[in-house]
């Protein structure tokens, strides 16, 4: 009996396929999205999308590694089989974002569609500036949301995601999981520079940052991580000429994600050519 194959897409609402049909959430954009269409390109059995619309990059890290841990110690709760031989297409998203969370004696909750379901906390809420504080219920909350520029410094959030990517990698290489990293959206701030001294604001010293992560990362498996240009988005709406689904979201058609499925279906088959 043959091994099933499992194709595994995460990331934020440009890998859940966010209003190719109009809505912002369903299944239906989930299974046209560029992960199903890469998981149909390759002969998979099955594609699982666990993209989270609104989705920061600590949450897109949180869910690959509890995906890996099960994968690692023959669990199914996210995943539905311990069998299985599974593919890891990850879309990291921009920096300004992170996630507040309902209090536990509420009644509010947030859910979404896609393959983590209910086994994710429902009380856990995507934020990210732009959003309106009065989707949130909560007014402490609400409050919070309002200091988003502040709280999402890229400085801070870059150093975060270079050392998410790298983890991420080295776990997927160590338990020899096939998997392809992009960027959905411009996310790269260099970090290494030099600083004031703080005891002696004339002396500038070096500090290290996130420069000496990147440079240890596979770019055979990682799609350009430190372009502006050379992600999802950038690319179907420069260069292949794609717009926008609505005037309120930076969500695009199917056909881009078609056009992005066919542009870095060749670059996995160079980093895993049995696949091809």
């Amino acid at each position: 009996m043959s091994t099933r194959k499992i194709f595994l897409s995460f990331g934020c609402s440009h890998t859940a396929g966010s209003e190719i049909d109009g809505r912002g959430d369903s299944d239906y954009n989930r299974q046209h999205s560029y992960g199903a269409k890469l998981a149909e390109k390759f002969g998979y059995d099955e594609h699982l999308n666990f993209a989270q619309c609104g989705g920061c990059n600590q949450r897109i890290f949180v869910l690959t590694t509890q995906v890996i841990n099960e994968i690692i110690h023959n669990e199914n709760t996210l995943i539905p089989y311990s069998d299985a031989e599974y593919f890891f297409l990850i879309g990291w998203t921009s920096l300004n974002r992170f996630e507040l969370r309902y209090s536990d004696d509420n009644k509010y909750v947030y859910t979404q569609c896609g393959a983590a379901g209910d086994n994710i906390d429902p009380k856990v809420i995507p934020t990210c500036i732009g959003m309106e504080p009065q989707l949130i219920h909560e007014r402490d909350l609400q409050r919070t949301a309002e200091h988003i520029p502040y709280i999402t410094n890229p400085m801070i959030m870059a150093d975060y995601l270079a050392s998410y990517v790298f983890s991420v990698q080295q776990l997927c290489k160590a338990h020899n999981i096939k998997y392809y990293m992009f960027n959905s959206i411009e996310n790269f701030c260099k970090t290494d520079g030099m600083h004031s001294n703080r005891l002696n604001t004339e002396e500038m010293l070096y500090r290290p940052g996130n420069l000496n992560i990147y440079k240890h990362i596979d770019r055979s498996c990682y799609y350009h991580p430190e372009s502006y240009e050379l992600n999802y988005y950038r690319w179907c709406t420069n260069v292949k000429g794609h717009s926008n689904r609505s005037n309120k979201y930076w969500h695009l058609g199917e056909e881009a994600h078609q056009d992005w499925a066919d542009h870095i279906y060749p670059e996995i088959v160079n980093a895993y050519p049995d696949l091809g």
